[in-house]
């Protein structure tokens, strides 16, 4: 797909984001099919699912051109003014390409983050009183005493649910999104693995029962069977029997969407199951080979609406957490009693222990009933709770802004703004900002559209401090030029971040076009510089020029800053990060940029596919300009390696790759090493130079979105990927 950051309608083709009037402020994400890549058998319901016409889509399928052209493919082929900078850039005594895979590798060592923004009810303790959750399209088996992980990696996409196996807590099952490999449309699947033994069973699509996504999954209480749901229109229901990958029997949930299932765990119910959604609330009885269905009955007395939550309590009443904040009990498929607005919006999220309740909200609570649903206890927390779980006399909670607390005798404890939690993340919209530190080796910063500033410890793997990118909202425009989901006003938004060569500043450039700095030691804001003025153009819609790159003069002079008002602009470190000057060259939105090791010169690259050259006068304003005749700079020395075009660089891109399909690029200070983020979810490892098309790389899966950076450490011993649409950071140490 294109890079998010400059195409939301070519990638609106392959993200879907629910938000009915009914789901409140729930969103669900599915990454489905994009249209442009079908290729192979289209049948009807392909189709429908895809929103494409059947003769469209065979179309599509027949011509082998179809999945990997489009108009941006078609650009990038016939326009490629880079080649004619690279003819004269080619280094006089040039280092020999080698095409061959690096001998060097990437072991994953650390990943940061956890889905909570739009999923629920997708964390658990396992007998090792390990935590498991989501990340992107990794498992994570977190030991909080240790502070070790173990990760699963079957997944290929989005993982959107998770459940637990009630016989032997050890073993997980997590559905994921649909996704595409090697060109090819799959279907979504399952995994049941052990999280201790790390056996695993994948449970495959037979294009009928797991579409789109799968939106949940739940063990019965003997732990014998597993029941699926998929995403497609009928919403179909499935009964596995996991251990023998077979299924069983399947029957259509409704058209209404399912947000969860829960079995029985009570003896002699334990054949009961229901489901819950948009105005659906079912009860299931199945047999072994069977399976009815009827739908529970409100007793006439309540309201029916969107219920996102169950859970049975101690004692087989089937609790249900409901949109207006209320708990519907229902016994033998009828709803008894309900408990009026717990909560003051929607129950996310329902856990049961011995002897009560626990339930986690819209209005960031976690309320703790006892056996006949009174209230006892609320903890209070800082966003929507989207998850609960209670493990003995701890309870585990996950809220929206991709935080993980374990709360230590819940039903006693306090949760205040000191409460810490034991796992944190970047939450909304898009994540783009990555830096590296250059003088503490271990020590990354990350901004991202949810107004955060992250620094972590590569080393310890932890969370070091954090900084607001704004602490005053802006105007929030009804459409958005630049593609993001954010609930954040623009100067809220981070698309880029930096820090100085002495470590001691962090630039983060925004999408309202600004430029904010901040002390590392306590993020103390010391500059605010608005670049929109020295733009070139407006952009429609969105007058704001949004920063997409930036990087520190190697003598840490000057500030370069890539806008997507079409210029570089140069700002004086020394005088308070003033605004010194403007190159003004570029036809496009810049978007890559590197220093001489000099501190003279800057190459920069942009969404015209332009590759060109700059001297940079740290006294004059007026002699910073393009240089045309660029063969004098073939010997020129780069400090860093970050633009995607250039001599060194030429063999990063497949061929069946258009220009946006890698997002960044970044050479190790070794100069043997190229990593690469592309948009398929891939970190790419080369050998440097890679000066030729066809040289092989080792690539590494992990992220579930279009990776938007990658950079080495300081030291090289690690390289860091950021996920645009999942979020997340991976920590790859360099085997």
């Amino acid at each position: 797909m294109a890079a998010a950051a400059d195409y939301k309608d070519a990638d609106a083709a392959s993200v879907i984001v629910e938000n009915d009037d009914d789901l409140a402020d729930f969103q669900l994400r599915e990454r489905t099919i994009n249209p442009r890549n079908l290729s192979g058998k289209v049948d009807a319901a392909d189709a429908k699912d895809f929103g494409l016409k059947v003769k469209d889509a065979k179309m599509m399928a027949a011509d082998p051109l179809f999945a990997c052209e489009d108009a941006t493919t078609e650009k990038f082929g016939a326009v490629k003014p880079w080649l004619g900078a690279i003819a004269h850039t080619t280094p006089s005594a040039a280092p020999a390409n080698v095409a061959t895979v690096p001998d060097k590798g990437l072991a994953l060592d650390w990943v940061y983050g956890y889905r909570g923004y739009d999923s629920f009810s997708n964390l658990v303790y396992n007998t090792k009183g390990q935590a498991v959750y989501p990340v992107a399209s990794v498992v994570v088996v977190y030991d909080s005493k240790a502070h070790t992980q173990s990760h699963y990696r079957g997944h290929t996409n989005d993982i959107v649910c998770l459940a637990q196996n009630p016989a032997n807590k050890d073993i997980i099952a997590t559905g994921q999104t649909a996704t595409i490999t090697d060109g090819l449309a799959t279907h979504p699947h399952v995994c049941v693995f052990n999280s201790v033994t790390k056996q695993e069973f994948v449970l495959k699509s037979d294009g009928k029962n797991l579409r789109r996504a799968v939106r949940t999954v739940a063990f019965s209480a003997d732990g014998k069977y597993l029941v699926t749901v998929g995403s497609d229109d009928t919403q179909q229901l499935t009964v596995w029997d996991w251990a023998a990958k077979k299924q069983i029997v399947g029957d259509k949930g409704g058209t209404d969407k399912i947000f969860q299932a829960k079995w029985n765990h009570v003896a002699g119910k334990q054949s009961e199951f229901i489901t819950v959604g948009v105005k659906h609330v079912f009860v299931w009885q199945f047999d072994g080979t069977k399976l009815t269905k009827k739908r529970a009955s409100l007793g006439g007395k309540y309201a029916l609406q969107t219920f996102y939550s169950v859970a049975y309590s101690e004692k087989g009443t089937a609790c249900v957490g409901a949109r207006d904040g209320s708990i519907y009990a229902f016994v033998d498929g009828t709803c008894k009693a309900i408990v009026a607005n717990a909560h003051a919006g929607g129950i996310l999220s329902v856990d049961y222990f011995a002897g009560g309740l626990v339930t986690g909200g819209e209005d960031g609570k976690a309320l703790i009933f006892d056996g006949g649903l009174k209230l006892k206890q609320t903890l209070q927390f800082n966003n929507s709770v989207r998850s609960v779980y209670v493990s003995g006399n701890n309870l585990l909670v996950g809220t929206a802004n991709c935080e993980v607390f374990d709360v230590n005798n819940f039903k006693e404890a306090k949760v205040d703004a000191n409460t810490q939690p034991v796992v944190r993340g970047h939450f909304d919209g898009e994540l783009w900002g990555l830096g590296r530190n250059p003088v503490d080796a271990t020590q990354f910063v990350t901004a991202a559209e949810d107004n955060a500033i992250y620094v972590w410890d590569i080393k310890n793997h932890k969370f070091v401090r954090s900084g607001q990118i704004n602490p005053k909202a802006g105007v929030k425009p009804k459409v958005r030029k630049a593609a993001t989901d954010s609930r954040h006003a623009i100067n809220q938004c981070g698309r880029s971040v930096e820090y100085s060569p002495d470590g001691a500043h962090v630039a983060v450039g925004t999408n309202s076009g600004e430029v904010n700095v901040f002390t590392v030691a306590d993020m103390k804001q010391i500059a605010s510089i608005d670049l929109n003025k020295y733009g070139k153009r407006k952009l429609d819609v969105q007058t704001q020029n949004w920063i997409e790159v930036m990087s520190y003069s190697p003598n840490g002079k000057m500030l370069a800053v890539g806008t997507h008002g079409m210029i570089i602009a140069l700002l004086d470190v020394k005088k308070g990060y003033a605004y010194h000057s403007s190159l003004k060259a570029h036809n496009a939105a810049v978007t890559h940029l590197d220093w001489s090791a000099d501190s003279k010169y800057v190459q920069s690259v942009c969404r015209a596919y332009e590759l060109l050259f700059h001297g940079v006068d740290e006294k004059d304003p007026a002699k910073c300009a393009q240089i045309t005749a660029i063969a004098g700079l073939k010997d020129v020395a780069w400090a860093t390696q970050t633009c995607i075009f250039g001599w060194p660089v030429q063999g990063i891109f497949a061929p069946q790759m258009d220009g946006t399909d890698v997002n960044y690029c970044d050479r190790n200070n070794g100069k043997t090493l190229l990593v690469t983020g592309d948009d398929f979810g891939q970190v790419n490892l080369f050998r440097y130079p890679c000066a030729k098309q066809g040289n092989k790389s080792k690539s590494f899966a992990g992220h579930s979105a279009h990776v938007t950076r990658t950079r080495f450490s300081a030291d090289d011993a690690y390289v860091i990927s950021i996920g645009g649409g999942d979020k997340s950071m991976f920590q790859w140490k360099v085997v």
